[in-house]
């Protein structure tokens, strides 16, 4: 038994060092608001094997977890209008993850926002000379 406990003691420490290493971080990430969803895109993080992306609402600074994806790019139609959002996304590679790459305010317009922008704007109905 004394033998063996060198040897399973090895075994665990090489076990531990193959566990991948904390990503980069991603690139650029930009953040593009639409009529009712936000569209994220950022460039690949070297080490990762997934991203995981997060959500902060009204400018709380709290960021909540509200998907994963192995793509490049997101599209998140849960948002409301008349709201700021601020987004993150982190790598993630086994259990390790990299800090977060965190997007601009985005702001959603509302319904009655849009209408009224639309009905303030002037148009010309005769050109005179």
């Amino acid at each position: 038994m004394k033998k063996l406990l060198p040897l399973l003691t090895l075994l665990l420490l090489a076990l531990l060092s193959c566990s991948p290493a904390v990503p980069a971080v991603p690139a650029l990430l930009s953040a593009d608001a639409g009529e009712k969803s936000v569209s994220l895109s950022w460039g690949t993080a070297e080490g990762a094997e997934f991203y995981r992306i997060y959500r902060a609402d009204g400018g709380t600074g709290v960021f909540k977890f509200i998907d994963d994806t192995t793509a490049g790019e997101y599209t998140d139609s849960c948002v409301k209008g008349g709201m700021t959002y601020v987004y993150k996304v982190c790598a993630v590679a086994g259990k390790n993850e990299s800090d977060g790459a965190v997007s601009g305010a985005v702001y959603i317009y509302a319904d009655n926002e849009r209408s009224a922008a639309a009905l303030s704007v002037p148009s010309i109905t005769s050109v005179t000379k």
